[in-house]
């Protein structure tokens, strides 16, 4: 360590990885070295005191310890371990509450879009419901075949969706940490509830078409 003319040294043990930058940052080969035998002249050290309790309560008598070691010994950057990953990950908070907002209003403008077309599509065939309830088909019947008609539609839509994240989650992969850019469960959600949305935009002008008078629908129509 050092050069050719430094000593060899005898490794004592091995450590587990550490990301000293940041929780993104690609793990690098590290020796750990007793602070005496530091080959260079800056003397900037970093002291890690491990607590049972509340580590903010232990500053005061942290640093009376290291006053009675060395009395000059300028203290600076006092910070608890979660201040420290709060401000290493502050950057990525701020990308994930960007990327949040906008999925959650990507999820709205869905729902949105999906109950505003099934749900014309639904009230445009208000005859064809009236047509049918009037030869006999049951309000059960009716509603079961429009919402297997407008889920399917949304099945479709869905399927695509999720086509197009498979092939647009590889550019998401420089953002994530500790997880992957195909989260099973956010798909699951994402498509039960747009299944949800695809199912009342069916029901409810269905249903509504079902409450008037099968005669009066026909001589509107």
């Amino acid at each position: 360590m050092g050069g050719p003319t430094r000593p060899w040294r005898e490794v004592i043990g091995v450590a587990n990885d550490i990301r000293h930058t940041g929780l993104d940052a690609t793990v690098s080969q590290q020796i750990y070295i007793p602070e005496r035998q530091w080959p260079w002249s800056e003397n900037q050290m970093t002291m890690v005191v491990r607590t049972a309790g509340d580590p903010a309560a232990l500053v005061n008598a942290v640093r009376d310890a290291v006053r009675s070691a060395d009395p000059v010994q300028p203290i600076a950057r006092v910070a608890t371990m979660d201040q420290v990953i709060a401000r290493s990950t502050s950057q990525r908070r701020l990308g994930l509450l960007l990327f949040a907002s906008f999925s959650a209003m990507a999820l709205v403008l869905a729902c949105g879009g999906i109950y505003g077309v099934l749900a014309g599509a639904v009230s445009e065939r208000a005859r064809e419901i009236g047509l049918r309830s009037a030869l006999g088909a049951t309000p059960r019947s009716i509603v079961g075949l429009i919402v297997r008609q407008g889920v399917r539609l949304a099945a479709v839509g869905i399927l695509l969706g999720v086509g197009g994240a498979f092939l647009l989650s590889r550019y998401l992969r420089t953002l994530l940490f500790g997880v992957g850019p195909l989260d099973p469960t956010a798909m699951l959600i994402a498509a039960a509830v747009l299944t949800a949305v695809a199912v009342l935009a069916c029901v409810v002008p269905a249903r509504r078409a079902l409450a008037v008078d099968p005669m009066a629908i026909l001589k509107n129509g």
